[in-house]
């Protein structure tokens, strides 16, 4: 059935979003240029004043850069997930079976869904809510961080410490904030998660900064030349601590709550219960890096892999469908084995595909090689081929190797 022709309207609303959108950017930084160049103290030329104010405006163009991409590849991305997932185009074949269960009814739902799913994340509304509040609150913020970095704008000149602790810690947050943003751009990865974050990094960078300064320095641990400082730091110190705290706020916070966190036990006689969790990084090809990207998307361990939402994988990270479905077949093991699963790895079974995929004989040697009870091994198996999720990942895989 050939499509209904489109209206002037749909035909370009992404190209009309995108130019508002600009005109927007252009319109907020004219306002704080004409304000903040006549009224930022202490400032040097216009010369230096401009190449300030264009260096706190590149987190807030990266932001824009990733508005624009989206909006301009908004009906690629819908229509490409219509016709792959719905079959209104090329699309691979429908998997009538995984080797374990008949899935074929399964994979028309699963069609609707991811359809469903991309049509309302990639929507023009849900677009502009989640970028529109990061993208004008870093334009307003970095600007005027810059300006305070560079010129010491709008400090006072008393508390030279205190004044260290806000100048190094801005410049800290905003050198964390544009490689950050900067990174995630090559990969075409700034979500408004990671756009919000940079604004809490901004605003919260300073504050550390300035915090821990001004704590070190009632500590008496400021280099005074007296003999009542101990332990004396030199100016240079506090600006790295400084830098450091800006450009690390969250590790920062971390710290300081683990501290108190260790007297309030130690003080109370409280017990200190370990989390069972299992490390993202057990899973295989999961670095550091990729297991910081996860815990944006509300992923802490392996069981939140094993039991997370495939299809917000695939449309908000980078990573290709084979790799997140992979990653989830492990942890489905993984969450199933808790005490085995390295020996299942030891064996060849990588994943939970692999163990349904394998047959009754080869079970019974297998539970040997596993230091497990046959039948025990026999339930577990049975368990896994009707295990809903797992299903879902086959069905998925399925599709994406065109079977």
């Amino acid at each position: 059935m050939p499509d209904e022709p489109m209206s002037w309207w749909r035909r370009n609303q992404n190209v009309i979003w995108t130019l508002v959108a600009v005109a927007l950017a252009v319109a907020v930084v004219l306002a704080l240029a004409a304000w903040g160049f006549p009224n930022a103290p202490d400032g040097g030329s216009t010369l230096q004043k401009t190449g300030v104010w264009v260096l706190g405006l590149m987190p807030g163009v990266l932001i824009l850069q990733q508005f624009i991409h989206i909006q301009l590849h908004r009906a690629l991305l819908v229509r490409g997930s219509r016709n792959e997932w719905s079959g209104s185009g090329p699309a691979p074949a429908r998997p009538q079976s995984t080797g374990s269960a008949n899935v074929g009814p399964m994979y028309e739902s699963v069609a609707v869904v991811a359809e469903e799913d991309v049509r309302r994340a990639f929507s023009t509304p849900s677009i502009i809510g989640q970028y529109a509040g990061p993208f004008i609150t870093v334009l307003i913020i970095g600007p005027v961080l810059a300006h305070i970095v560079a010129f010491g704008a709008w400090l006072d000149s008393e508390g030279r410490i205190f004044r260290t602790g806000i100048q190094y810690g801005a410049l800290g947050a905003y050198v964390y904030v544009l490689l950050n943003l900067s990174r995630r751009y090559f990969h075409r990865d700034i979500t408004s998660g990671s756009a919000m974050w940079a604004v809490v990094t901004l605003a919260l960078g300073p504050v550390l900064g300035a915090a821990v300064c001004q704590v070190l320095e009632n500590a008496g641990l400021e280099s005074t030349g007296t003999a009542g400082a101990t332990l004396p730091l030199p100016p240079w110190a506090f600006r790295g601590i400084a830098f450091l705290s800006g450009m690390a706020p969250r590790s920062v916070v971390t710290i300081v709550q683990e501290f108190f966190r260790r007297f309030l036990i130690r003080t109370t006689g409280g017990q200190n219960y370990t989390p069972r969790l299992v490390p993202l990084t057990q899973v295989r090809g999961i670095t550091a890096d990729i297991e910081d990207r996860l815990l944006e998307e509300g992923i802490e361990d392996a069981v939140g892999l094993a039991m997370a939402n495939p299809y917000r994988l695939l449309r908000n990270t980078p990573f290709h469908e084979r790799q997140i479905l992979t990653w989830m077949d492990e942890a489905i093991l993984m969450t199933t084995f808790p005490f085995n699963w390295q020996l299942f790895e030891n064996e060849g079974i990588t994943g939970a595909m692999d163990l349904v995929a394998t047959d009754g004989p080869t079970l019974a040697t297998l539970a040997e090689l596993v230091k497990m009870k046959a039948p025990l091994l026999q339930a577990a198996h049975s368990r896994l081929k009707s295990n809903a999720q797992l299903v879902l990942v086959m069905v998925l895989f399925a599709k994406q190797a065109g079977q």
